[in-house]
């Protein structure tokens, strides 16, 4: 078996190139920080090497990784934008050789998109550290240093060997930094010992998670630690990053329901999330950025391209969905805690929140969302989808794209919910009973504009023309822990095209689109394929209406995959139907991601509490 490794710490990450394991003779590392790739193609070979195999693995719970050449032993981590490398027991005579190359290119570009920035770098090196600087369009200047503690031979540029020292030791040190344009790089002093204090750090982290800390179940452990490693800083604000490699960053939508998922165990991460999202919260209008005041951001990004608006991912509020999740969230952390000061505290934001709610509303029967280039030719690289399906687009049953604007069924559950959680709120002025009424007529005409009896089911959504999109999908999971369904012979209609392997069952959870349908691909990001916090999101709302044999039947799919991918849940999964305990994977997905590793806490609420 063969995987990309990765480890991250903050807001730096360390990424295979290519996949590592058995078979592979060679290493090629990327090294990201701030949403930068500033090191491509980091490589190093034992001489060792050359008479043999090489082994690597992941570390305790996945914050370091771990090389082992014949008796050569290499444990690389990170902590606090330093990454380091540490050979021991290399034998005398014996050398490490590495090499690398300097960059500077965005983590959009290193996707394949947009066509790269042409850029240079001022670089130097001697037998002890090399060292480069690429001076930002933006007016950030982004600074690297490689420095090894022994004595460099230079082979050519970028290009090193090293012998090691009296102890048989070797030990190369990356260091990163961004200050503004002019300004000195100032490196992070962090010794060798800081391998035990990010261990300190992530023990102290898992104590939010109350009784779990000294769990030793594997899923939850593992949970606890992805966690961690997801731990990051944005705009100064710590916060959960949604995944990595490609969204090491602030999501909304992602950081919510995470914390949502931790509620029960960790309200501290809700607390996180909310502060977060408070502090960049719009409060104009942006037709690039999808800005509307009072809209909670979909994703934050500080790299170049982004802060030189070459694309509208710096501050960007496109999710349709997040501002509604925000509310819901700011009153189900109330209702955990208690924790009235908090709240009071983002009473504005959460107040601003549901005034978009409601002028959305006054201006369409539901919560609608356009594609940014259909506004005004803005917004190349803006979402067209603006719900958590935003990969794909949204179909009729013929397969045929429906045209915008388009209402999703799960965005008017979770605004029904949302009026409720204002109204139970008293910490904005909003008139209570105005907010009740429009909750009972959006359920109203909710009820009469989706469900759709010819596929048993509630219509993914509704396009621009008010037609239904009459295809069976995960979506109207979305909608039985919001209240705004409650017809018994709906809702087990809805139950048994989640029980159903013809339809959306795949035997490790719930493929987002129906086998049945015209669009159907198992390998399809949106369109076939099976997330398992998706699945979490139907199991408990199944659970919460009184399916519960399918909510087992489902919570018992999801822990064969956890176990599977030995307690590290992944982003997706193809959609193809279980055959034994094979798993085809979804290379191009993120490990670890957020609202995977939260979801054995959120299992506990939905399956194993008392079942009197």
């Amino acid at each position: 078996m063969s995987y990309r490794a990765l480890i991250k710490h903050h807001n730096c990450f360390l990424y295979a190139s290519q996949p590592v394991g058995q078979g592979y003779k060679t290493l090629l590392f990327d090294i990201y920080h701030e949403d930068h790739r500033l090191v491509k193609g980091f490589t190093w070979r034992c001489q060792a090497a050359d008479k043999g195999h090489f082994s690597l693995e992941l570390q305790d719970l996945g914050l370091s990784l771990q090389q082992q050449v014949f008796d050569i032993k290499c444990k690389i981590w990170i902590y606090r934008d330093v990454v380091y490398f540490m050979w021991r027991d290399v034998p005398k005579g014996q050398s490490i050789s590495f090499s690398f190359e300097p960059d500077a290119t965005d983590s959009f570009e290193a996707r394949g998109f947009p066509p790269p920035l042409t850029r240079r770098f001022e670089y130097s090196q001697d037998a002890k550290a090399a060292s480069w600087v690429y001076r930002g369009q933006d007016g950030f200047d982004r600074f690297a240093q490689i420095e090894c503690k022994t004595q460099m031979h230079i082979n050519a540029e970028k290009s090193f060997t090293v012998l090691p020292d009296d102890k048989g030791e070797v030990a190369v040190v990356m260091r990163f930094a961004r200050t503004k344009s002019g300004q000195s790089a100032q490196f992070p002093v962090v010794d060798l010992a800081s391998y035990a204090q990010l261990q300190k750090e992530c023990a102290d982290f898992k104590t939010h998670f109350g009784d779990l800390a000294a769990t030793t179940d594997p899923w939850l452990a593992q949970g606890m630690t992805d966690l961690f490693i997801l731990k990051g800083v944005t705009e100064g604000q710590a916060c959960i990053h949604a995944g990595t490699p490609w969204f090491s960053c602030l999501f909304g939508r992602d950081s919510l329901i995470t914390a949502e998922q931790c509620l029960q165990v960790a309200p501290e991460i809700a607390r996180m999330a909310l502060t977060a999202l408070s502090a960049c919260q719009a409060k104009d209008f942006d037709v690039f950025q999808d800005a509307e005041p009072g809209k909670i951001a979909h994703e934050i990004r500080s790299n170049e391209r982004n802060n030189l608006k070459h694309m509208p991912f710096g501050r960007y509020y496109a999710g349709i969905d997040t501002t509604l999740l925000f509310i819901s969230l700011a009153a189900a952390y109330l209702r955990v805690t208690r924790d009235e000061e908090f709240i009071r505290r983002i009473s504005s934001q959460i107040e601003a929140a549901t005034r978009w709610m409601m002028r959305r509303l006054d201006q369409e029967k539901f919560i609608t969302y356009r594609a940014n280039k259909e506004k005004n030719g803005e917004g190349e690289y803006g979402l067209a989808e603006k719900g958590w399906k935003d990969g794909a687009p949204v179909v009729h049953r013929d397969g045929g794209q429906a045209p915008h604007p388009i209402a999703l069924c799960e965005v008017q559950g979770y605004a029904y919910r949302a009026l409720h959680d204002s109204a139970q709120m008293a910490v904005i002025s909003i008139d209570k009973e105005a907010l009740l009424r429009r909750a009972q007529k959006l359920k109203a005409d909710f009820d009469q504009a989706f469900w759709c009896a010819d596929i048993g089911t509630y219509a993914m959504a509704l396009d621009g023309n008010q037609q239904p999109c009459k295809i069976v999908t995960t979506n109207p999971g979305h909608l039985l822990r919001t209240g705004i369904i409650d017809d018994v012979a709906k809702i087990k209609a809805v139950a048994k095209t989640f029980a159903d392997p013809q339809q959306l069952f795949s035997g490790w959870g719930l493929r987002t689109l129906s086998m049945q349908d015209k669009s159907f691909d198992p390998s399809s990001y949106q369109l076939g394929g099976v997330w398992p916090h998706d699945t979490l999101e139907c199991l408990r709302g199944l659970w919460a209406v009184g399916e519960k044999e399918t909510a087992l039947k489902l919570a018992q799919a999801l822990a064969d995959l956890a176990q599977k991918f030995q307690g590290r849940l992944p982003e997706l999964i193809a959609g193809n139907p279980r055959q034994g305990d094979e798993v085809v994977a979804y290379f191009k997905g993120c490990s670890p991601q957020a609202w995977s590793a939260s979801i054995p806490f959120a299992l506990p609420v939905a399956v194993q509490k008392d079942k009197k």
